[in-house]
């Protein structure tokens, strides 16, 4: 796994606080990884009947 970028300087915050940060940044960097090519733009998606 890719290490995180170092977190920003100032006070400490709660662990709560940290394992949810990490946790985002963890997901945003699997949502980077993907490859979304042939993925059609999200206006002509319609969840209840498929393509417009």
């Amino acid at each position: 796994m890719d290490a995180s970028p170092p977190a920003p300087a100032g006070p400490p915050v709660p662990d709560e606080v940290a394992a949810t940060a990490r946790h985002i940044r963890a997901v945003i960097s699997a949502l980077h990884a993907l490859d979304l090519g042939d993925t059609p733009p999200a206006p002509t998606y319609d969840a209840a009947g498929g393509d417009r």
